[in-house]
């Protein structure tokens, strides 16, 4: 991204004549220019591939994002991945000059896993509103890196624009929070809000020097070259080593899901596969509409929204059938419940399960009914506390994953569990202080 300043961000739907499909993406798109406040964002519609693949051959030097809307273009991002090799290397690179989003149905499963497999590069959405929390974060990550190039040049005129860039990469951090809170988006406008005031006060030392040197040495015009005195060697670096020195998640260039793992009733022995489900699976229907609603905004205050699915009950019989070990939460308001749960647990690898609602009254009963339901790991008739719980474990399991992957010498996969460790740990916390607040209050 840092290497080209023109953005284009370019849709490719084959029905844009028959009216809009989806509107939330189509309204973001004719907002962003706005947002930007300048020309360096150009927004295209394509709804022919050849159109489309024409575009690329023309444009070599600007930073292109392509938004599929639907997966009739699998086989299309496929080709542009074969035919830019130095573009589409392994690993992803942040600072790619094309990249590749996907809108997907969430009930096309099979055809959505071979997407992850052969399209590492292939950024996949189930939702419009999840596809413009990474495309905000991602574009402030372009006005980012332009930014720090800039002020890396320590002229006066470069730290100018750097603050120019910084600005705008937090008009897009801050645009992303309106879709749906995350802490990737949090953590970079706080690292750009440093970078800012940084910034503005080397700016200042500069004209208060020059106002004391005009004083004495009649008028002396601060010049664009003037160099910024008073940057250290740490200030001077890539703008995705601030990212990982401050422990923030980079851009979701992991495939889909979103890669938090989750916990299981037993620690995952040494050994087994680590690429499991991450999704949490809540069975809707189980709950009264207002709990499920309170537990749902909890657990997306707290996790990222696009790996809770929710499922309903005309569902049920697909749960036990998800591939590997997904975490699922469910209550025993019926029958169906109480059978879907008898099932899960006599899979050969359970799933997570955590269960809202009272336990059994008596020890004896107790020790019966979780004999019988192993699988359960928490149970509880509050939302919050097991969805606080469900935080908990999945930050514990990355802190163990990370430690396993750290004695391998695995450095980026112990890095990435670490860090979605922290990340977890940052949402509970700005969680319970925001509870806190609202009881002072």
């Amino acid at each position: 991204m840092a290497h080209n300043t023109e953005l284009v961000l370019g849709l490719i739907d084959k029905h844009t004549d028959q009216g809009c499909r989806y509107p939330m993406l189509h309204g973001a798109l004719l907002e962003i220019p706005a947002l930007c406040k300048s020309d360096s964002i150009e927004t295209s519609a394509f709804n022919d591939e050849n159109e489309c693949t024409q575009y690329l051959q023309r444009n070599s030097k600007k930073r292109i994002v392509l938004i599929a809307v639907d997966q009739s273009y699998e086989g299309f991002f496929q080709e542009i991945i074969r035919n830019y090799p130095d573009v589409f290397v392994r690993p992803p690179s942040e600072c790619a000059r094309i990249s590749l989003y996907m809108l997907c149905c969430a009930n096309s499963g099979k055809r959505k896993s071979r997407v992850e497999d052969d399209q590492l590069h292939t950024k996949i959405f189930e939702t419009e509103a999840a596809l413009l929390v990474q495309l905000m974060i991602d574009i402030g990550d372009h006005f980012s890196c332009l930014g720090q190039n800039q002020f890396n040049k320590r002229t006066c005129k470069s730290v100018t624009e750097a603050v120019k860039y910084f600005s705008q990469a937090n008009t897009f951090f801050v645009r992303s929070t309106d879709y749906q809170r995350s802490m990737a988006a949090d953590g970079r406008k706080a690292i750009i809000d440093k970078q800012i005031t940084k910034a503005s006060q080397l700016l200042e030392k500069v004209r208060n020097d020059s106002i004391n040197r005009s004083i004495a040495y009649a008028d002396t015009p601060i010049a664009n070259d003037t160099p910024v005195i008073g940057c250290t060697p740490d200030d001077v670096c890539d703008y995705y080593t601030l990212l990982s020195q401050n422990n923030i998640p980079a851009s979701r260039h992991e495939i889909f899901p979103p890669t938090y793992i989750h916990s299981t009733g037993s620690v995952r022995a040494e050994g087994t596969n680590d690429n499991s489900n991450d999704n949490i699976y809540i069975v809707g229907d189980s709950f009264p509409e207002e709990i499920s609603e309170h537990l749902l905004t909890v657990l997306r205050s707290i996790l990222i929204t696009g790996q809770i699915v929710v499922q309903n009950r005309q569902h049920y019989l697909q749960l036990p059938d998800v591939p590997d070990t997904p975490t699922v939460v469910l209550s025993l308001t019926t029958d169906d419940d109480k059978s879907l749960l008898e099932k899960l647990c006599l899979r050969s690898r359970p799933p997570a399960i955590y269960v809202l609602g009272s336990q059994p009254s008596t020890q004896n009963e107790k020790e019966i009914f979780f004999r019988k339901y192993f699988a359960i790991c928490y149970m509880s008739t509050n939302p919050e506390e097991l969805a606080v719980r469900i935080a908990i474990d999945m930050a514990l399991q990355n802190r163990i994953l990370g430690d396993r992957h750290a004695r391998n010498k695995d450095k980026r996969n112990a890095g990435r569990n670490y860090n979605q460790c922290i990340g977890i740990l940052n949402e509970l916390n700005s969680f319970a202080e925001s509870r806190a607040a609202g009881r002072s209050g």
